[in-house]
């Protein structure tokens, strides 16, 4: 498996982007393809300057997410359904114009900022009033990650990394008993639970070469679809 350098990743894609053949008719496919990698590259960017030494926790919910990344690319790429790449994007414009609503509602601090940006994210669908908001499912609607994982043939993934992350991306006692919580050491108090000060846990340098691995995996599977 090649090492990337911190700024050789975006080297790669950009050079791999100029040979994939956009349809100019229905870029919906390059459109998402491009945002998924570009999410790839800014988590192995934030991981690799930061390395998140001081704070493993991090390290595993930009794992997991990153994961969540491979997968979704790499099963529409298998599947390369028009209309999956469609609902995936009408499942997204949803969730902006759901977030301008809730914004109109509640009108944060700032809000109207934020409303402008997202009125320009909803002008590239056209007229807002048509989109829909989904408030039950996902935009692959009973299809899970978990499935996802299983039809690509990555589902060691899943069941290593993806899986048992969940936890410390959901602040469950799973994540908060391994990284978040130690004995109290008074033999008199029962073993009960304390807040872990921060810094205490070790780093798993293990992350850090997975993260190349599924970055590395990532862009043969595109390169290998487009036959570039």
């Amino acid at each position: 498996m090649r090492l990337y350098l911190i700024d050789s990743i975006d080297l790669e894609i950009n050079q791999m982007w100029k040979k994939i053949k956009i349809n100019i008719y229905n870029p919906s496919k390059e459109d998402i393809v491009a945002g998924l990698i570009s999410r790839l590259a800014s988590n192995f960017q934030f991981f690799s300057n930061y390395l998140v030494f001081q704070e493993p926790s991090i390290g595993y919910i930009l794992l997991r997410n990153h994961l969540e990344t491979y997968f979704v690319l790499k099963w529409l790429l298998l599947k390369d359904d028009e209309e999956l790449y469609a609902k995936f994007k009408e499942y997204g414009y949803g969730e902006k114009k759901n977030e301008k609503m809730k914004l109109e509602e509640y009108k944060p601090k700032g809000y109207e900022k934020k409303i402008k940006q997202i009125d320009r994210i909803l002008t590239e669908k056209g007229l807002s009033d048509l989109i829909k908001i989904k408030l039950t499912g996902s935009w692959a609607d009973k299809t899970s990650i978990r499935k996802m994982a299983e039809d690509i043939g990555d589902k060691k993934y899943y069941d290593l990394f993806y899986g048992p992350t969940a936890g410390i991306s959901h602040s469950d006692w799973s994540g908060l008993t391994e990284l978040n919580t130690e004995f109290c050491i008074n033999p008199l108090h029962g073993l009960h639970k304390i807040p872990k000060s921060f810094g205490k846990n070790m780093f798993d340098v293990n992350i850090f070469f997975l993260i190349q691995e599924i970055s590395y995996k990532t862009l043969r599977v595109i390169q290998d679809n487009y036959n570039i």
